[in-house]
C-alpha cells in the first residue's frame, strides 16, 4: 500500500489516495507477464511454421544482412520505404598485377585459397593409377626379354672383337633397332622393376680377378716389398721423433708438477699450526662478540641507573624545599601560638 499525502482538507483530516503495489511503469510489465502465453500465439493473423536449421544455414550461408537506409516509418511522401537487404560474402584476393600493396585481410584470403588448392592437389596426387598385367602382356614381355638377351650377346661379341682390333660399322637401321630395344627395356623396367646398377657383372668380376693375378707377379711383389720397407722405416723415424718430443714435453710437465708439489709440502707442514691459529682466532672473535654484547647491556643498565638517580635527586630536592617550607610554616604557627599563650597568661 502506498499513501500519497496531499494538502489538508477543510475538515482538518489528511486526504489519502490508495493505489496498487507497483508503480504505473511496472504495472504494464506485470500485466504482460501475467497474460497467458496462448493469447499471443492463438491469433488468426499469426502462423507458426517449422524451420529446418540446417537447410536455412545452407540457404543463407556466406550471406550478410544489410540494415543501411532501412525505413519502416509511415510517410506521406510517395517514395517507397526501404526494408532489409541481403548480399553474399565476396572473397577479395589481390593478384600480382595489382599495383597497391595487399592488406592483411586480402593476404589471409589469398593464403587460405592457396592452402585449399594445395590440399586438393595433394589429394588428387595421392590417387595412383594401378597397373593391370594379363597373359598377353606377359607373353610380349617374354619376347622382349629374349630380344634383349640376343642384343646383349651380340654386343658382347662386338666388344670382344673390338679388343682384338677389329672396327664395326653401324648404320641407321642398327641405330633404329637400338632405340627400339632401349624403349622396350624401359617399358620392362617400368613394369617389372629397375635393374640394380650396384650389381657387378660376370665380365667385370673376371677382369677384377685378372688384375689381382697380375698383382701377384714376383717382380711386382718385390718392388712392393721394397716400397713397403721404405715406408715402414719412415714411419718408424716419424714415430721416434714424435716419441722424443712427447717425452720432452712429459718431462717438462713432470718437473713443473714436482716443483709445485714441493711448494705445497711446506704449506702442508704448516697447515695444522695455521688451522689451530684460525680456530683460536675464531674463538677469540666469538668471545669479543659476547663481550661487546654484554658491554652494550651494561651501558644500557648504566644509563637506566643514571636516569633513576637523576630522578631521585630531583625528588630529594623537591622534598627538601617542601620540608623547609613546612618547617617554616610550623615555626610561624608555634610563634603565633606562644604569643597567644602569653596574652592569655597576662
Amino acid at each position: 500500500m502506498k499513501a500519497f499525502q496531499v494538502i489538508m482538507s477543510v475538515s482538518g483530516k489528511e486526504d489519502v489516495y490508495e493505489s496498487e503495489d507497483l508503480p504505473e511503469s511496472e504495472q504494464f510489465l506485470a500485466g504482460f507477464n501475467s497474460r497467458p502465453r496462448e493469447e499471443s500465439t492463438d491469433q488468426e493473423n499469426v502462423e507458426l511454421i517449422h524451420i529446418d536449421i540446417n537447410a536455412a544455414r545452407q540457404r543463407f550461408k556466406d550471406s550478410t544482412l544489410n540494415t543501411r537506409d532501412v525505413d519502416f516509418s509511415d510517410s506521406i511522401a510517395k517514395r517507397r520505404g526501404k526494408s532489409y537487404g541481403s548480399s553474399h560474402y565476396v572473397l577479395e584476393v589481390v593478384g600480382k598485377e595489382f599495383s597497391e600493396p595487399e592488406t592483411t585481410e586480402q593476404k589471409f584470403n589469398r593464403l587460405a585459397c592457396e592452402i585449399d588448392e594445395l590440399a586438393q592437389q595433394l589429394k588428387d596426387d595421392s590417387v595412383k593409377p594401378t597397373l593391370t598385367v594379363n597373359e598377353s602382356s606377359l607373353a610380349d614381355l617374354a619376347d622382349e626379354l629374349k630380344a634383349v638377351k640376343v642384343y646383349k650377346s651380340s654386343g658382347a661379341a662386338v666388344r670382344s672383337s673390338g679388343k682384338e682390333g677389329f672396327a664395326a660399322n653401324v648404320d641407321n637401321s642398327s641405330n633404329a633397332k637400338l632405340l627400339s630395344l632401349e624403349q622396350r627395356v624401359r617399358r620392362i623396367e617400368s613394369l617389372v622393376g629397375s635393374f640394380d646398377p650396384t650389381r657387378q657383372s660376370v665380365a667385370d668380376a673376371v677382369e677384377d680377378i685378372r688384375f689381382r693375378l697380375e698383382a701377384l707377379n714376383p717382380s711386382y711383389i718385390e718392388g712392393m716389398e721394397t716400397k713397403l720397407n721404405a715406408l715402414i722405416s719412415k714411419l718408424d723415424q716419424a714415430e721416434d721423433k714424435k716419441q722424443k718430443s712427447v717425452d720432452g714435453e712429459m718431462e717438462t710437465k713432470v718437473n713443473d708438477l714436482l716443483e709445485l708439489m714441493s711448494k705445497w709440502d711446506v704449506a702442508c707442514v704448516a697447515m695444522p699450526s695455521n688451522l689451530k691459529k684460525l680456530q683460536g682466532l675464531h674463538r677469540l672473535h666469538e668471545q669479543a662478540q659476547h663481550f661487546s654484547e654484554r658491554l652494550t647491556q651494561l651501558v644500557g643498565v648504566r644509563d637506566q641507573i643514571e636516569k633513576a638517580i637523576a630522578a631521585d635527586r630531583m625528588a630529594i630536592c623537591e622534598l627538601q624545599v617542601k620540608a623547609k617550607e613546612d618547617i617554616t610554616a610550623v615555626l610561624g604557627q608555634i610563634g603565633s601560638l606562644e604569643e597567644r599563650l602569653k596574652k592569655l597568661n597576662k
